[in-house]
């Protein structure tokens, strides 16, 4: 795949993604009735994804 079109798409994907977390967390927020408790799913979700590429992408270390 030509490396312009991947950078393309993923920029495009990103910023579908940027434009569909303010409804999301609208959502969130009336179905937890409460902004703070939202925002804290939100960031709770998020680090554990984050967090669970991070150790899925690490390469495995081993011993000497």
């Amino acid at each position: 795949m030509n490396p312009s079109l991947l950078a393309i798409l993923v920029v495009v994907l990103a910023g579908g993604a940027t434009a569909l977390q303010a409804p999301t967390n609208a959502r969130l927020a009336g179905a937890v009735a409460s902004p703070v408790n939202a925002a804290f799913i939100s960031f709770a979700v998020g680090t554990t994804v984050l967090l669970s590429l991070i150790h899925i992408s690490e390469p495995t270390r081993q011993e000497a």
